[in-house]
């Protein structure tokens, strides 16, 4: 092995290293994104609850219900902001909003690569750069 393979797998060593530290930063806005798809999927199967399809349409905008005790699914509070925009607030506390921005989209997704990316291609660069530089001064003052 010369010393040009050598900085190359160097180069790949340190890329990946810049990539798992990447892969870290990104760990809390994934959890973001993994939360944010969940509760529109908790969301959404309460909103095809048949009690909610037929309970929505009669309330009116802008409204607060308070529901009586014992309403199916444990739901206890339904607000009502615009149409198709519905809160609900269970027994537990949890509340089940469609005010949330709905599920995350394809370029929340396509950001979860831009740290890893740049992770790698820095340093990977940067080695590889430097290798580039010092064979091409290396052969200049060698050259007869």
């Amino acid at each position: 092995m010369n010393g040009t393979e050598g900085m190359r797998r160097v180069a790949l060593v340190l890329g990946f290293v810049g990539c798992t530290i990447g892969l870290l930063a990104e760990l809390g806005s994934a959890a973001n994104i993994w939360n944010r798809v969940a509760a529109h999927r908790r969301y959404e199967k309460l909103m095809a609850l048949p009690f909610m399809r037929e309970l929505v349409p009669r309330l009116d905008p802008h409204s607060v219900n308070v529901l009586p005790d014992g309403m199916p699914y444990g739901i206890k509070t339904v607000r009502v902001f615009e149409q198709g925009e519905v809160s609900t607030e269970l027994i537990t506390g949890q509340v089940e909003s469609g005010y949330n921005g709905g599920p995350p989209s394809i370029s929340d997704f396509a950001e979860l690569t831009f740290w890893p990316v740049i992770g790698f291609i820095v340093p990977w660069g940067v080695v590889r750069a430097l290798t580039r530089v010092v064979t091409w001064v290396r052969q200049g003052f060698t050259a007869k």
